[in-house]
C-alpha cells in the first residue's frame, strides 16, 4: 500500500514512517522541511506542503492509498499535547483527542494490519471534494448528534 505521512522526518511521522516501512509500505511525505535530512534516504519519497494549492497538493498524493496526517496532533512526555488539544476542543466545540486515544497511539493499538475495506481512493476522494476540502471544521460530536440524518459540517 502506497501511504503519505505528514512530517515524517520530525518525532511522530519518523515512528510512524518506521513502522509502515518495516512492514512493507511505501511511504512518502509531505513536509515544510525540503532542507532537513531525510534519515530513510531513498525509501521516503518527500514532497512540499500544498494545503494552499489544491492542484498541487493533489498531485503529491497521487496513487497514495492512505494519508497519515500527523501535524493536527502533537504529543509529548509532558501531556502538553492533550493539554493544546483540549484548549483547540474548547474553541471548536468538539474533543479532539482523548487521554485514552493517546494511550492507545502510544501503546501502537490504533491501526489494523489489514487491507483497507473501503474501494474510494484518497486521490480520487479529494478530486470529488476539492471545492471545498479544509474549509470549515466538522465537529465529530455534532456529527454525531443524529444518528440517523447524513452526516454534515457545522
Amino acid at each position: 500500500m502506497r501511504i503519505a505521512v505528514t512530517g515524517a522526518f520530525g518525532y511522530s511521522g519518523r515512528y510512524i514512517t518506521t513502522r509502515l516501512l518495516k512492514v512493507g509500505h511505501e511511504v512518502i511525505t509531505l513536509t515544510n522541511s525540503m532542507h532537513r535530512v531525510n534519515p530513510f534516504g531513498e525509501k521516503v519519497a518527500a514532497f512540499p506542503f500544498h494545503f494552499d494549492e489544491p492542484h498541487k497538493l493533489r498531485d503529491s498524493l497521487r496513487g497514495v492509498d492512505t494519508l497519515v496526517n500527523t501535524y493536527w496532533v502533537r504529543f509529548d512526555h509532558r501531556e502538553l499535547g492533550y493539554w493544546s488539544c483540549r484548549l483547540v476542543g474548547l474553541f471548536v466545540g468538539d474533543v479532539v483527542i482523548t487521554r485514552e486515544e493517546i494511550r492507545g497511539l502510544m501503546e501502537g493499538r490504533l491501526y489494523v494490519d489489514a487491507p483497507p475495506l473501503g474501494n474510494t481512493k484518497l486521490t480520487e476522494w479529494i478530486v470529488r471534494h476539492r471545492d471545498t476540502l479544509g474549509r470549515h471544521y466538522t465537529s465529530e460530536m455534532a456529527r454525531r448528534i443524529d444518528r440517523v440524518a447524513e452526516y454534515r459540517s457545522n
